[in-house]
């Protein structure tokens, strides 16, 4: 199965077209052989739509006349968890800490499960973070990795699990609960994005 170009405008909020000198814009994609391709073009104007082909990643550089200094800050840290490759026995606590975690006022952060199970076990664990439940969501980057009888043999992958910050301590508990037995958590890491001010998602 392969997606099909998908096209798409920018919104470059109050970036006007003065501003920009330059785009380059890169694209790795899959050629009609299923040969990988790699296109790189540059421009003294940025195109009023892109269209990213099948299978394909853009990247797009933009040069501005003037240098600018950001009105606000993100810093990103990634936290290991205590051990890995956990059994996964049905109804069964597994327990993992995550220490040394700095958490700032503003921000959010994400819980990531790496999970191997054979293909119809549960990818939704119970979960639980210094004792709050934080529910798994049932959509997920990627696909199942399995359609019409091909594909992996197992699922394999990793499970985004937003987690609020106020929930989060320097140490943490982290309880994951399975309804069936089969497969490990491989992984448990947990990314913290700590921010100048407050964060908000529009739909």
């Amino acid at each position: 199965m392969r997606w099909p170009p998908h096209e798409f405008t920018l919104n470059l909020h109050d970036l006007q077209s003065s501003d920009i000198a330059s785009v380059r814009v890169r694209q790795l994609y899959l050629g009609a052989d299923n040969a990988p391709v790699l296109s790189d073009e540059s421009a003294s104007v940025l195109p009023e739509t892109f269209s990213i082909k099948a299978e394909g990643t853009l990247m797009l550089e933009l040069t501005l006349t003037e240098a600018r200094t950001p009105s606000e800050e993100m810093e990103e840290r990634k936290y290991y968890a205590d051990r890995y490759k956990q059994a996964i026995v049905a109804n069964t606590d597994i327990p993992i800490g995550i220490d040394g975690v700095s958490v700032g006022s503003h921000g959010e952060a994400i819980l990531r499960l790496g999970l191997g199970r054979d293909h119809g076990k549960s990818l939704q664990p119970e979960l639980y973070v210094n004792g709050q439940h934080i529910p798994v969501p049932e959509d997920y980057r990627g696909y199942d990795q399995y359609h019409n009888g091909a594909g992996r043999p197992n699922f394999f992958g990793v499970i985004e699990v937003p987690v609020p910050l106020s929930v989060l301590e320097e140490s943490n508990d982290v309880l994951l609960r399975f309804e069936d037995t089969g497969g490990f958590v491989s992984t448990v890491t947990l990314q913290v994005f700590s921010s100048s001010t407050a964060l908000s998602r529009t739909p």
